[in-house]
């Protein structure tokens, strides 16, 4: 495939995803910033996050918001590291930034339990985000006792 190799295609690949990501993170912003030019900011964070259920267009946009910005970061991380492998640089400017990789999961996984939340909660209540949330506290003790 166009000779680039595995290497290739992964670094490709991860580029667009994060190209992709990136660009729902900013029609997300444009989205939030139109509300709040309709609605003010204080309105539109304080009331409409705590009943989701009668704002649910702002509360998802602001859990995606969430959501892809974490995902951009990964993504964008990855990209650079591929870049960075593929030319050569196993020691570059990147290993000196490794905390910014941190940054990521936990915006991945605010803005996760937040869709699951503004999504499911009118249906099956608050036990689906909840149980997630569990869940996810969960799963890291078990790895660490099993392993």
């Amino acid at each position: 495939m166009l000779g680039l190799g595995d290497a290739g295609v992964r670094e490709i690949a991860n580029g667009q995803a994060a190209l992709i990501n990136f660009f729902i993170v900013i029609m997300m912003v444009a989205y939030l910033a139109r509300v709040v030019m309709r609605d003010g900011f204080w309105h539109t964070f304080s009331v409409k996050l705590y009943s989701p259920e009668r704002n649910v267009g702002t509360a998802i946009a602001i859990a995606m918001f969430v959501y892809f910005l974490g995902a951009s970061v990964r993504a964008i991380w990855i990209w650079a590291q591929l870049y960075h492998q593929n030319r050569g640089y196993h020691n570059g400017p990147l290993n000196s930034l490794q905390e910014i990789r941190l940054l990521a999961a936990p915006l991945i996984i605010v803005g996760g339990l937040c869709m699951i939340r503004v999504l499911l909660n009118p249906r099956w209540g608050r036990a689906t985000w909840f149980s997630a949330g569990g869940i996810m506290l969960i799963l890291p003790i078990a790895i660490h006792y099993w392993s």
